[in-house]
């Protein structure tokens, strides 16, 4: 895989340090405004990061997988370039100076890819992974991290977190980057392809249009491809099954599980903003546990009384920590933000041998 892959091209030591610019470096380096991208600066710049280090890599495994499929669906696609990004919390500006870095200051990594194909209107960078270690606070709880390892220079390293993706609008949408990221820590196979979540989403019948995302009945083909144990809660108009087990319960259980959870909901029509079944995927991973939590010892003191019999583990989360393809990685939501009437389904992968 290209986190792996020795480098191909240049190397660059940025300083991050005043009077760095993440919008001024990024509008001249990564052709403007990229969500996902300046998040992940923005990571770099909360974790006080002192370095960058940019390395021109080849394609390899995953990313060459993605080449080769984008070149069968366009044939004037082309690679533009791929970059290696990692983020250091030490200054750097040579060789020595890295090999004498401390591994623990690096917070992570990126690959960062152009694609170019004027049929198909692009040209423009994507976030193709990436792992960033989730904030150092105490409140905050991973248990689907697993390490990934990743080269910098000659140097090979291990970061631990869950890997994010972007789609690109040409053969991956949310569903297909929220199935990878999900899915390859699962499996232990980071090398895991989109052709190969393509191929088995649409089973029998040709691959096509990949970049409208996926159906709920494809993305099962997917996980059940991969041999990946799941159930899904299809909610809907279900109100019975919103009350019985709302999705933030739902939700949680995969993550408590360590392997992770997936949401679907829908989204207002653009110009309307009518509900016309459109609808995102975000991947769920870790969440935010809060042990002086007020509410659920109120519950029981001030507003149950004998009526409730526990308090679910849950009372005492406060977020779930998610990556979104179209805002970027390691995000938190409110456990309570998204409306019960929104959410359309909640997919949560079981460990082995769980019925």
């Amino acid at each position: 895989m290209s986190r792996l892959a020795p480098v191909a091209g240049a190397v660059e030591f940025v300083a991050l340090d005043r009077p760095f610019s993440n919008f001024t470096f990024l509008e001249a380096r990564y052709m403007g405004y990229s969500s996902p991208i300046h998040r992940l600066f923005s990571q770099a710049r909360a974790r006080s990061c002192l370095t960058l280090i940019i390395e021109v890599v080849e394609p390899a495994i995953a990313v060459l997988d993605e080449v080769k499929e984008l070149t069968a669906i366009a044939g004037d696609y082309t690679l533009g370039a791929l970059h290696r990004l990692s983020f250091w919390r030490v200054a750097i500006a040579s060789d020595a100076e890295l090999n004498a870095a401390d591994a623990k200051e690096c917070i992570g990594y990126a690959l960062l890819k152009h694609d170019i194909c004027p049929s198909l209107s692009a040209d423009r960078w994507h976030v193709f992974e990436s792992v960033i270690r989730k904030h150092d606070h105490k409140h905050n709880y991973t248990p689907c991290d697993k390490p990934v390892n990743f080269r910098v220079l000659n140097r090979e390293l291990s970061v631990s977190g869950v890997l994010y993706g972007q789609q690109n609008g040409l053969n991956k949408a949310c569903a297909q980057v929220g199935l990878r990221s999900l899915c390859a820590n699962y499996l232990g196979n980071f090398d895991l392809t989109y052709s190969l979540i393509n191929k088995l989403a649409f089973g029998d019948k040709p691959v096509t249009d990949p970049s409208k995302g996926l159906t709920t009945l494809q993305t099962a083909n997917v996980l059940n491809g991969l041999g990946v144990n799941f159930t899904s809660l299809s909610y809907g108009k279900q109100e019975d099954l919103r009350k019985v087990l709302p999705y933030q319960r739902a939700v949680y259980s995969g993550i408590e599980s360590a392997t992770g959870s997936l949401l679907i909901f829908s989204l207002p029509d653009e110009e309307t903003d009518v509900e016309k079944n459109r609808m995102h995927m975000i991947a769920c991973f870790g969440h935010t546990f809060n042990e002086d939590t007020w509410a659920p010892t109120a519950e029981v003191a001030y507003f149950g009384a004998d009526s409730i019999r526990y308090t679910p583990s849950d009372a005492w989360m406060s977020s779930f920590l998610v990556h979104d393809d179209n805002v970027g990685s390691n995000l938190y939501i409110p456990k309570g933000y998204l409306k019960p009437e929104v959410v359309r389904h909640a997919i949560v992968l079981l460990p082995t041998g769980f019925c």
